[in-house]
């Protein structure tokens, strides 16, 4: 089948037909011009988006007990889809995990596949097909790690894009994080003092950093959640920096936070800067009240300087 290329190549039918997917997974009707609109409205600066998958709207990866609930765990790629990862690990000789994943487009669950990871299937393949995005995915779950990599394809403007992502989802079991030796009679405070202008698309500086184990204050204040904000009640309540036990990361900063809220509203944006100058970035999107991590590595983890913003965080 030949690809489209732009928005006059895709017939009406391709948009019913992706609005029937999600009308089916969701059980709730998905009008096909609306969902037009707001996948236009995503990949119309394509340009601007990373191209890769971005693990957002995840809980802190911690260490969780076996036989509890992870998820939902969700990869997204450029504000345009995302893959949606949940279920339940059960350790012992006969270990299992069992769960699904999900595709969405815009915000629309339109696929959805059951896994069963075991000794015998370790390892999963999955094939997604949804018109205007593809994904094959690989599940699998080694070392009490819960991992999934693969592409997905999806159309923009300026044609289709293609993202790779490779990432640990979650961690099960005791494992071993590694502390921070700070020296004889060093002390870390709690709280990390930032001081900057409080309300939507601002930022915040602190002198000396947010370091591990600290939580960020803002111009003294506790809770973020009146100083951090962004459109249709996105807002943080808190932000904090851990060491983890990680095979790629050893740093997270873990945002508690909500997106907006509405089906058009958009996505909630924040970016942190280390002390050597690298940035990180989160998008969030999920309305509901979650914890968020961006894990990175760093010669200088720190965080100095951190932005939030109602749009996309670039060339900072």
């Amino acid at each position: 089948m030949t690809q489209p290329n732009t928005a006059v190549d895709i017939s009406h039918i391709q948009w019913e037909r992706l609005a029937e997917l999600a009308s089916a997974q969701e059980k709730a009707q998905v009008p096909a011009d609306q969902l037009r609109e707001i996948y236009l409205q995503a990949a119309e600066t394509p340009s601007d988006l990373p191209h890769r998958g971005m693990t957002v709207c995840a809980p802190s990866l911690q260490e969780l007990p076996t036989g509890t609930f992870a998820g939902p765990i969700e990869v997204n790629f450029a504000g345009v889809a995302s893959l949606v990862f949940q279920g339940t690990f059960q350790l012992g000789d006969n270990w299992y995990f069992d769960g699904d994943i999900k595709l969405k487009v815009v915000g629309h669950v339109v696929w959805t596949a059951t896994v069963h990871l075991s000794p015998d299937n370790p390892s999963l393949n999955f094939r997604a097909r949804a018109g205007l995005v593809e994904a094959d995915i690989v599940v699998s779950l080694a070392d009490l790690c819960l991992r999934s990599s693969g592409t997905v394809r999806y159309w923009t403007l300026t044609g289709w894009k293609e993202a790779k992502y490779d990432e640990t989802l979650q961690h099960f079991g005791p494992q071993a994080v590694r502390g921070v030796h700070l020296g004889t009679g060093a002390a870390v405070s709690d709280f990390a003092d930032f001081t900057g202008q409080c309300g939507e698309n601002q930022s915040a500086k602190s002198a000396t950093g947010l370091k591990v184990n600290q939580k960020v204050r803002i111009n003294g204040e506790e809770d973020l959640s009146s100083c951090v904000i962004g459109n249709n009640e996105a807002c943080v309540y808190g932000i904090s920096l851990s060491r983890i036990a990680h095979p790629i990361y050893s740093y997270s900063v873990n945002v508690d936070a909500q997106g907006p809220r509405g089906l058009f509203a958009g996505s909630f944006y924040l970016a942190f800067k280390d002390q050597t100058g690298d940035v990180y970035h989160l998008g969030i999107f999920d309305s509901r009240r979650n914890t968020h991590t961006v894990m990175y590595n760093s010669s200088n983890a720190p965080i100095t300087e951190f932005k939030w913003s109602n749009k996309d965080i670039k060339n900072w």
